[in-house]
């Protein structure tokens, strides 16, 4: 299978600094890949340099096999759902999808790809309204049908849900995952929400200081990081003589734990109830925290109790 898009030793260098070095990152057709990490890690202006909105100071970028790092974003068969959904106030959603189709498609198939996309948004019904007259969640998607009705190789989102509140994020994230499924189109999304990363990317790249720590699945980033810095970045760590270990993968016991397990005595110091889970903080003998995070069914610990913690020995993460 060909790689729709091929970044091959991409740099952008500006003149305070060099925001992007050397990256190398290929996305096979229909996969939704996150490009992560902190601010100014390199993965806007990744995203930026793959829409045309940025030239490569150094590298190739191959679009369905040809090289358009040095074309405008007009001559590029890709698309951009920005942060703001940049939608024409003073246009309808009807006429907001068919801007960008006056110039690439035959006037008599317009109407039926306007329909047919805002169906795929649920936003059929809705056509004659303007972007103000939209929930944040209903511009997001017309944001979306826009995109989609120009059929790009690539759907480029620039933290297409930064906007919304948690609550309606977490509902769109799920009908975002579920229209890309349905569409087949490559996404390459930019975005710092951890969470969101981990739930709709087929795989991730995390950036850190304009270079890529590592690209893979969820489960490869999340349980098997190559880094300290990519195991940080994604998801809670404690730090324990040497190697890392998540939260979850601690057990506390007031008893004394399985045999032939790693175990340490500790003392509470506070829980925190966090709804679906509680967050343990203790302390061991060398004075060092660690944090536990057990079921809200496993009953509760209070400051000053005496427990044990223990963890299984493939659940340690090392580093060279």
């Amino acid at each position: 299978m060909t790689d729709v898009l091929t970044l091959t030793g991409v740099s952008k260098v500006f003149p305070s600094h060099r925001a992007v070095d050397n990256v190398n990152l290929t996305i096979p057709p229909g996969e939704f890949h996150a490009l992560v990490g902190p601010s100014g890690c390199g993965k806007t202006t990744t995203l930026r340099m793959v829409a045309g909105f940025e030239i490569p100071t150094e590298g190739n970028i191959l679009l369905e096999g040809a090289n358009v790092a040095s074309l405008p974003p007009y001559a590029r068969n890709v698309s951009t759902v920005f942060q703001n959904y940049a939608l024409f106030p003073h246009l309808t959603i009807r006429q907001n999808v068919e801007f960008g189709l006056k110039r690439k498609s035959d006037p008599g198939n317009i109407p039926a790809k306007v329909a047919e996309v805002l169906d795929l948004v649920q936003l059929t019904g809705k056509e004659d309204r303007l972007p103000s007259q939209l929930s944040g969640g209903e511009k997001q998607r017309a944001a979306l049908a826009r995109s989609l009705a120009l059929a790009p190789a690539v759907l480029l989102l620039d933290e297409p849900l930064s906007a919304l509140d948690p609550n309606l994020r977490k509902q769109v994230r799920l009908e975002l995952k579920a229209l890309q499924r349905r569409v087949g189109i490559t996404f390459l999304m930019v975005t710092h929400d951890q969470e969101e990363a981990l739930t709709l990317a087929d795989r991730i790249t995390v950036m850190n200081k304009g270079k890529v720590e590592q690209t893979g699945t969820p489960h490869e980033i999340y349980l098997k990081p190559r880094t300290p810095f990519v195991a940080q970045f994604l998801g809670a760590m404690n730090w324990l003589n040497g190697f890392g270990l998540r939260p979850e993968a601690t057990r506390i016991t007031p008893l004394e734990p399985p045999s032939g397990v790693p175990s340490v005595r500790a003392t509470v110091l506070d829980s925190t109830f966090l709804g679906n889970c509680i967050h343990v903080l203790a302390e061991m003998p060398n004075g060092e925290t660690i944090t536990v995070e057990v079921s809200r069914f496993e009953g509760t610990h209070k400051q000053g109790d005496r427990v044990q913690l223990w963890w299984n020995p493939e659940d340690e993460l090392r580093f060279s």
